[in-house]
């Protein structure tokens, strides 16, 4: 509710542009970052127009990292936040020695809100370092309740473990797979849960497998025929079901669940 005043304070910045040209083919030349629509919008929004340093500094209050050649200054959020990432597994530091075992990330996985600091400040610093980048980075959209993003400021964060306690894990991971498309948003309830469990997995899949279990049983006394031979439609189905974990691994490669 104050008045806006403009202020002047020093600080220092990282220079992004000398990496422009390498974020922006990583982004558009290689399947580094998924969904691919997401990767567009950051080159639009942020290097097309020409990337902006970035201040990484604050001389305003003492609270944060001490710049180790000015005493003056703090680092500034996001350059102490991202380099926890390494830091924590031992970069440069002898209290953790995971660094060489787990660096780079097969995986990293961030929400749209936060996409431009891991897609194009992440990989700068660590060209900037010449540390290997994540293999991939897969971008998710908010997760919303009752219309809200969900969030602790607001309180209505849900608890998966309460969730995996009322409806069992198995019924939590189909319904993200099936209702939360990578990269948009998706709504959650518990109405919106009850109702998949029910009309998909209940209904569908329960109905298909107590009709066949009964066929089974009425047709043939509740086991296979050991007269009988593989036909045709068993060769393909054979085929099929071999060839289906090549393509589950695939599409999770690709984040494309």
């Amino acid at each position: 509710g104050r008045e806006v005043t403009e202020a002047e304070e020093e600080a220092y910045f990282f220079k992004l542009s000398p990496f422009a040209d390498r974020i922006e083919k990583l982004l558009l030349e290689t399947d580094y970052l998924q969904p691919r629509t997401r990767a567009v919008e950051l080159v639009n929004n942020f290097i097309k127009p020409g990337l902006e340093d970035l201040c990484i500094s604050r001389t305003t209050f003492k609270w944060g990292i001490p710049v180790t050649f000015d005493d003056k200054h703090v680092i500034y959020v996001w350059v102490d936040a991202l380099s926890n990432y390494i830091s924590a597994l031992g970069y440069l530091n002898d209290k953790y020695d995971d660094f060489d075992r787990f660096w780079p990330a097969d995986l990293h996985m961030v929400a749209k809100d936060i996409m431009r600091f891991h897609a194009i400040i992440w990989p700068a610093m660590l060209m900037a370092l010449d540390l290997p980048l994540p293999k991939h980075l897969a971008v998710h959209g908010w997760i919303t309740f009752n219309g809200q993003k969900m969030s602790k400021s607001l309180g209505n964060v849900v608890d998966p473990f309460v969730l995996g306690e009322r409806y069992g894990a198995d019924a939590i991971r189909y319904h993200i797979m099936r209702e939360m498309a990578l990269g948009a948003d998706s709504s959650f309830s518990n109405e919106i849960m009850i109702n998949r469990i029910n009309s998909d997995l209940a209904n569908g899949l329960g109905n298909l497998v107590s009709r066949t279990v009964a066929m089974v049983q009425k047709y043939f006394g509740g086991t296979l025929p050991t007269e009988r031979e593989s036909g045709e439609f068993d060769d393909d189905l054979i085929k099929t079901a071999t060839s289906l974990r090549a393509k589950v691994d695939d599409f999770m490669d690709k984040t494309q669940l």
